[in-house]
């Protein structure tokens, strides 16, 4: 059970002891209403409280203050169970993790939002001596925080291909089959739906309309311990015939789409182009979802499409869904630059 502790990056302030009462209070009344539930198995005092803040010294003691207030209330009120605190990364050299350990002695589990750094964690984890347990509490694909760029600064998003290999990847090194080869009790895969977060599609294990990507197939076989039965289609790039950072408003060119169906599926295959997201958060929080662009895509595009580069030059992507007529589906896209004559 997630017991959220404020942030002062979305204006929470530690220095007001008002603030810091209120919350207990909120922390209290959730515990009383839920500790008798046999489903809960844990609690979890706050969720990357540390982000936004990260280098200042005394707020960053208020952060892990404020984790201790709240886990050692929860254990005061249910001392059956343990009690987790839930960090974004290790930190630099593992100080956020040792951090916790230090401040935080009525936390039993740590929590670890972990995502281009999944499959290395464990090895990570090991060599800071950290005696705490670890649950891999958010893990995916490389963050746009990440990954290379473009020049003009756009991350370049991984295809569903490449992301269910990631996903695989970090449920292999963090829950090894040897029993106590690990201090990771489980891992959670993020996330179960589909999200705006520097891009429509590189988070979400679904898309909008509902059809399952590649990762939900990797951690699926990773739970079974056997392949799925039907696979989602792979995509593993668009080839391109132009140099996507010099496009000249109106300029043709042309992409093709690297797929295929390990099921023999036919595919379908839609292609459109948005601006480039600029109002860009930290921590997950909430993104608008930038506007189409029209006039780019002919109708009736296939596997191989001849488009027209829009008339503003500017900064945009395009965005590919491939879908088998199943419910699967794959996607991959490509940012580009449409400069001034």
């Amino acid at each position: 059970v997630g017991v959220w502790l404020g942030h002062e990056r979305h204006g929470f302030d530690y220095g007001d002891p008002e603030q810091r009462r209120a919350q207990l209070e909120r922390i209290e009344r959730l515990v009383r209403e839920h500790r008798d539930h046999p489903a809960v198995l844990l609690w979890a005092a706050g969720n990357e409280v540390e982000i936004g803040i990260e280098g200042d010294e005394a707020a960053e003691m208020r952060a892990w203050r404020s984790i201790e207030d709240g886990a050692a209330l929860i254990k005061r009120l249910d001392p059956s169970r343990p009690v987790m605190a839930v960090i974004a990364e290790l930190g630099a050299e593992g100080r956020k993790a040792i951090a916790i350990e230090t401040h935080c002695p009525s936390v039993d589990i740590l929590g670890i939002n972990s995502y281009g750094g999944g499959p290395t964690l464990a090895e990570r984890y090991r060599l800071l001596g950290v005696d705490l347990p670890y649950i891999v509490t958010e893990f995916g694909p490389a963050g746009p925080w990440e990954v290379e760029t473009t020049p003009w600064g756009a991350p370049h998003e991984p295809s569903s291909g490449e992301k269910a290999r990631q996903y695989a990847d970090t449920i292999r090194a963090n829950m090894p089959a040897a029993p106590g080869a690990s201090p990771c009790l489980g891992t959670f895969a993020f996330v179960w739906g589909d999200k705006q977060e520097a891009t429509g599609t590189w988070f979400g294990m679904f898309l909008p309309s509902g059809e399952m990507l590649p990762t939900v197939d990797a951690v699926s076989e990773a739970w079974r311990g056997r392949p799925v039965d039907f696979s989602s289609p792979h995509v593993s790039d668009i080839d391109c015939d132009a140099d996507l950072a010099t496009l000249r408003p109106g300029q043709r060119f042309r992409v093709r789409a690297r797929a295929e169906d390990p099921d023999g599926d036919d595919l379908s295959y839609d292609w459109s182009v948005r601006l480039e997201a600029t109002e860009r958060r930290i921590g997950g929080d909430r993104e608008p979802v930038p506007a189409l662009v029209e006039g780019v895509v002919p109708a009736g595009a296939g596997r191989s499409v001849s488009l027209r580069a829009p008339a503003e030059p500017g900064h945009y992507r395009l965005f590919l869904e491939v879908r088998d007529g199943t419910g699967r589906a794959g996607t991959a896209n490509l940012p580009f630059r449409v400069v001034a004559r």
